[in-house]
């Protein structure tokens, strides 16, 4: 590898987060076809047993996703707004929204209504229903509003953040730049602290107060919850973004320092929910701590790590898109392909695992030989 500092004109870190946390993303939707927590698939074997590992994870992989995104919108915007960038970032995030709702999901949908509602149709009967005018499908307590896009809701979320950010960077062309001087101007300590203490207030504020009133639910309208818990961390990012393009270096150096403080206090808070010995705001509490401080450390320990290049880097980060596009349906076909065989619970989902990562990689490789796909699938020449 190519060893460089965190002053590199590209952050590194940034793009090796990404990959990781898609990567994270796998094994983690894997996961849900075998806890009692609600999936779109389920396994024979699904039980609690997996679940204190699965919270290793949860509270914190989507939030690191919208960090790292909202540092990439902030440097992105350092040469300021423009209707031309905007369009641009609109097709790469709503191009493939649509054509993953009406191509790449289907078959996640498909197998949901197999499974949950007692759909004995055909592929072609099942079209029909799924191309008809939005409706909502409903067996006792168990929904489904066609068309879906299932785990494609993180592409609406960006959009709307990132065009937020930028209709505030065409209302205050010098907001992103003020931010930047005002957490330069204080002690680094100070600085990554205060960013911190951002993130526990608002985790804290979202899930004590909002998530009781209004439960997420990926809808994007009136899903308060978790526009507080994205936002911010979208917000996160852009502000150490433009830290680090005033600190002259210190901000990262800033970060790094927190990495094993940061690691063990997300350790500690997940060995306690994991335990699950205390319910209430307590419980909550402490999955609040545990999310703040393990997307801390991720930051901590990539600034600190992974600031270098290698020549698998770019090519990744111009596939991690079509790949977390096409993850989830893999994942759900693999499992439906593989159930009549009634291989072991372990087994059968590390077969999951692998084959969504051998086909996943396999159908980014065919996507950037078929330019056609390019625009409908989120395939970037040049990484973002």
């Amino acid at each position: 590898m190519l060893n460089h500092t965190l002053a590199s004109p590209r952050l590194f870190f940034l793009d090796w987060l990404r990959i990781g946390a898609v990567a994270v993303l796998v094994l983690f939707h894997t996961g849900m076809i075998y806890v009692t927590w609600r999936f779109h698939v389920k396994s024979e074997f699904a039980g609690s047993a997996l679940e204190p590992w699965m919270k290793l994870t949860e509270p914190w992989r989507m939030s690191l996703l919208f960090v790292v995104a909202g540092a990439s919108a902030a440097l992105w915007l350092s040469k300021g707004p423009s209707w031309r960038g905007l369009r641009s970032k609109s097709a790469l995030l709503l191009l493939p929204l649509v054509f993953g709702m009406f191509v790449v999901v289907v078959p996640q949908a498909h197998a949901e209504w197999v499974q949950f509602h007692g759909f004995t149709g055909s592929w072609a009967d099942f079209a029909e229903l799924y191309y008809k005018r939005p409706r909502e499908f409903c067996v006792g307590t168990r929904c489904s509003v066609l068309p879906t896009w299932n785990h494609l809701w993180f592409l609406p979320y960006l959009w709307l953040y990132t065009a937020g950010l930028m209709a505030l960077a065409w209302a205050w062309p010098k907001l992103l730049m003020r931010v930047g001087e005002a957490l330069a101007s204080m002690p680094p300590r100070l600085a990554s602290t205060a960013i911190v203490a951002s993130m526990l207030a608002a985790f804290a504020v979202g899930r004590l107060v909002l998530k009781p009133l209004y439960p997420p639910t990926h809808a994007i309208i009136a899903d308060w919850y978790s526009h507080l818990q994205y936002g911010a961390a979208f917000a996160v990012g852009a502000a150490l973004a433009a830290w680090s393009q005033h600190g002259a270096g210190a901000s990262w150096k800033a970060v790094t320092a927190w990495r094993w403080p940061a690691l063990l206090v997300a350790l500690a808070a997940w060995g306690l929910v994991a335990a699950n010995l205390w319910g209430g705001w307590i419980g909550v509490s402490l999955v609040v701590v545990q999310q703040a401080f393990a997307v801390w450390a991720c930051l901590a320990w990539g600034a600190h790590s992974l600031n270098r290049d290698h020549p698998l880097r770019d090519k990744l980060n111009r596939w991690v898109f079509p790949f977390y596009i096409l993850h989830q349906t893999l994942i759900v076909l693999w499992f439906v392909w593989l159930k009549p065989l009634q291989l072991p619970a372990a087994l059968e989902g590390a077969c999951i695992v692998a084959l969504t990562f051998a086909l996943g990689l396999l159908g980014c490789w065919l996507v950037e030989r078929m330019p056609f796909l390019h625009r409908w699938m989120g395939f970037r020449q040049t990484a973002i």
